[in-house]
Parts: structure tokens; sequence; C-alpha cells
């Protein structure tokens, strides 16, 4: 757990196929995307990973990992951050624009 990383490499309230594929591309850009040298994709079933971003993800050789249905305990050390994130960080903060 501890050699872990975290890397958020987009936000946007309304995710959308545009949107995700430039994330695919993002991510998976040689030199210095934030999959270089990864093996593995590890996503949720939701209809945000799109076709589009399957299709780039798995055009560089990365492999997804899709979890299985209604099995919100399955990480729980990403279930935790998460919740450390939203208690900790984004309730003390105050956004302006």
């Amino acid at each position: 757990v501890s050699s872990r990383e975290i890397h958020i490499a987009g936000i946007t309230p309304h995710p959308n196929e545009d949107w995700m594929a430039q994330i695919a591309r993002n991510v998976t850009m040689e030199g210095c995307g934030l999959l270089k040298s990864r093996h593995f994709v590890i996503h949720d079933r939701d209809r945000k990973f799109c076709a589009s971003f399957q299709q780039v993800i798995e055009s560089v050789g990365i492999r997804r990992v899709e979890l299985p249905p209604r099995s919100p305990n399955l990480n729980g050390f990403a279930e935790i951050w998460v919740r450390s994130i939203k208690e900790e960080c984004l309730s003390r903060v105050i956004l302006f624009g």
C-alpha cells in the first residue's frame, strides 16, 4: 500500500465521451503520460468509461480491469482515501469564481 500513487488526471462535473477520450490520450502520452510503464487500469463500470476511452487505453497495451458490479468495498484503501479527501480537505475549502 505504501508504494501506491494517486494521480488526478482531470476534474469536471459532467464528463462526456469527448472529455474522457482526451483524458485517456493525456495519460497515455509517450514520455510524459501518467500511465507510462504501467500495465493495468482498474476502473468501475460507470458509463463514463466509454468505448473511445477503452480503445485509447488498450491501443497502448494497457490492460483494463473492470471491477465487479455492486462491489463498493472491493478496494478499501481507495475508498478510505476518497473519504478522507472529502472530509478533511474539501469540507475546509471555500471556492470562489
